[in-house]
C-alpha cells in the first residue's frame, strides 16, 4: 500500500523495491494509448471502473493469480492522486482483499514527490524522493471486522513521514 502523488509513483517504485512488483491500475488506464499496452504488458491488474460482480471476481482471480506466480502489488488504496500532498481518506478494496487472501501488507511512503511533480502541473521540481519502505503488517487469521482498524493503522504509518515533510517545509 502506498501513497499516491503522481504519475511517476509507480516507476520509481519499479526502480526502489527490491523484487518483481506491479499494480493495481484502473480498467479504464488500459485503454490509453501506448500508456496502457505498457501496463498491460507489465502485468498491472486492471481494477474494473464499474464494480460489476463478473468483473471483480475477474480482478480477484488474477490479483491471486499474481500473487500465487511470486509478484507483489502495488496497490493506492486513496485510489486517487493527492491534491495537497496529505493523504486522502483509503478505500477499503485492497485491504478486504489482503484480509481474505491472507497476504501481508507492506506500508510504503513516497516522501518528496509532491514536491517533485504535482498532479495538474506540467512542471517538474528538483526535489529529493525518497521511498520508505514501512514494516510488513500480517493480515493472516483477520477477519473482515478487522479491515477498518487495519486501514487506519496502515493510513497512520504512512502519513508520519509526509506530514513531517510538509511541516517542515512550512
Amino acid at each position: 500500500m502506498v501513497n499516491h502523488v503522481n504519475l511517476f509513483d509507480p516507476f520509481m517504485l519499479y526502480c526502489a523495491i527490491p523484487q518483481y512488483v506491479r499494480g493495481w491500475e484502473l480498467e479504464s488506464h488500459f485503454k490509453i494509448p501506448a500508456y496502457g499496452w505498457l501496463m498491460k504488458r507489465f502485468g498491472n491488474v486492471p481494477v474494473p471502473d464499474v464494480r460489476r460482480s463478473s468483473d471483480l471476481k475477474r480482478m480477484w482471480r488474477l490479483t491471486q493469480d499474481a500473487i500465487d506466480g511470486g509478484t507483489s502489488l502495488i496497490i493506492f488504496p486513496e485510489a486517487m492522486r493527492t491534491r495537497n500532498g496529505h493523504l486522502s481518506p483509503f478505500q477499503d478494496g485492497g485491504f478486504r482483499v489482503a484480509q481474505q487472501l491472507g497476504v501481508p501488507i507492506v506500508p510504503v511512503s513516497l516522501v518528496g514527490s509532491f514536491q517533485h511533480h504535482r498532479t495538474g502541473h506540467w512542471m517538474l521540481w528538483p526535489a529529493k524522493v525518497t521511498v520508505v519502505l514501512h514494516d510488513t503488517i500480517e493480515t493472516k487469521g483477520l477477519s473482515k471486522e478487522h479491515v477498518p482498524a487495519l486501514r487506519e493503522k496502515i493510513r497512520a504509518i504512512m502519513s508520519a513521514p509526509l506530514e513531517a515533510r510538509l511541516k517542515g517545509e512550512e
